[in-house]
């Protein structure tokens, strides 16, 4: 891993994820899907620091 990456951490559940965040990345409204507690959320990023998650809702058919 290159100097300053940073492995996401789910907002809910704390544990790292697939997604690897640099210093020059900048997510907005990015739809977000955790496997380890099956959570689907919109997240804003920049850098390495996740500056807003917002968990969405799912409608039955």
């Amino acid at each position: 891993m290159r100097s300053g990456e940073t492995w996401a951490t789910c907002p809910l559940c704390g544990r790292p994820t697939k997604l690897k965040l640099r210093p020059d990345t900048r997510l907005e409204n990015f739809l977000f899907f955790c496997p380890k507690c099956k959570q689907e959320m919109m997240l804003d990023a920049v850098g390495t620091k996740v500056t807003r998650a917002k968990r969405m809702t799912r409608k039955s058919a």
